[in-house]
């Protein structure tokens, strides 16, 4: 063989292993899996009207249970069901954890409706307030403590952990809010129907008591998230003189006013209203109004998120409530109180009107 071909001869067997090499290795090497369709999940919400609770998915009612019911509720002292319907205080809708039931509190009455059947439940709570706790229960204060039901069976029951005692004078406290087993309670420092002053505290499943907030205004609404604890408070100094407060209190550190444009939320020269506050991911968003005084609330609504301490304002339009989903599709109750649904944003579906408030389910 000539001498001058091993030099060639040898390049290319090495060339040849180099590639069959790399060969080998690519086929042995991972590889990323395909990427997989969005999960095409149901928009499953709750809202309230002034006569209903009701289930839907997307733009499609479910089952509805009326407020007031012909027959007493379950056992005795049903509330008072006397008088317009319209102008009763009804809670704002919720849904035990499990997603089995959406509940909401009229007239001192808990009404449970059952998502898959319709199926409805009311049950006496002598409270204005109630709150998903555990996995499937729903939970008030009384007069007697912290009390506890699932809806789907049973009897409400006492919870063990002690609540304490109000000021002389004072109403029991209430239950805001919870998540899991942690139960967040208001109490009125003060007897009197003329002074908005409330503290926060937390009722852990062991029973122990954590002060969170020593004094702040009327306390609306209590909502754990994954930035910490956002906490909506009230005061009216008159008809024509009520300012709203949102602070939030992280996991860890000093809590937080926000601040809106500039201009914090209790010292507007023009003051404004936060009708409804969620968390849209970890980031706090709200509806918020500008009240128009002596006529009435002002009718415009804009939506407006946290922005460090501030808010910004994220949109215009005429909002006092809005929940986005996963998939995309959102929920819209308009200043006119019409309840509206967008899939993914080609369009918007009118699904209730005269609605107050709405809830995602779990």
């Amino acid at each position: 063989m000539d001498k001058r071909g091993l030099p060639l001869a040898g390049s290319l067997l090495l060339g040849a292993l180099l590639i069959g090499g790399a060969l080998l290795w690519t086929r042995g090497a991972p590889t990323a899996p395909p990427a997989r369709p969005p999960v095409d999940t149901p928009s499953r919400y709750a809202f309230t009207t002034s006569a209903e609770l009701s289930v839907a998915e997307g733009e499609d009612v479910l089952a509805s249970a009326p407020l007031a019911d012909a027959d007493s509720p379950e056992g005795d002292g049903g509330g008072d069901q006397e008088g317009d319907p319209s102008t009763r205080p009804v809670d704002d809708p919720a849904w035990t954890a499990d997603g089995r039931f959406a509940f909401t509190v009229v007239d001192a009455v808990v009404v449970a409706l059952e998502a898959g059947t319709g199926s409805v439940r009311r049950i006496p709570c002598a409270c204005p307030h109630a709150a998903p706790l555990g996995e499937s229960d729903v939970a008030w204060i009384d007069a007697d403590g912290l009390r506890r039901v699932d809806p789907a069976a049973g009897t409400p029951a006492l919870d063990p952990r002690a609540v304490p005692a109000p000021p002389e004078g004072a109403f029991h406290p209430t239950l805001v809010g919870s998540l899991g087993e942690r139960v967040y309670l208001t109490q009125e420092l003060i007897a009197s129907a003329s002074v908005d002053a409330d503290r926060l505290y937390a009722l852990d499943r062991d029973g122990a008591v954590t002060e969170l907030l020593p004094d702040t205004s009327t306390i609306e609404a209590v909502l754990p998230g994954p930035g910490g604890l956002l906490v909506h408070a009230h005061r009216s100094f008159s008809a024509c003189e009520s300012y709203d407060s949102v602070i939030l209190l992280p996991d860890s550190g000093n809590p937080v006013p926000f601040a809106l444009d500039g201009i914090d939320l209790v010292d507007s020269p023009q003051p404004r209203t936060v009708h409804d506050l969620w968390w849209a991911g970890d980031v706090p968003r709200a509806a918020i109004r500008v009240w128009r005084c002596p006529e009435e609330p002002g009718v415009t609504g804009e939506v407006w998120e946290s922005r460090g301490e501030r808010w910004g304002r994220v949109s215009e339009e005429n909002v006092v409530a809005q929940r986005d989903f996963a998939n995309g599709d959102r929920v819209t109750v308009t200043s006119g109180r019409d309840l509206v649904f967008s899939r993914r944003g080609t369009g918007e579906r009118g699904v209730a009107n005269d609605v107050l408030a709405v809830a995602p389910a779990p």
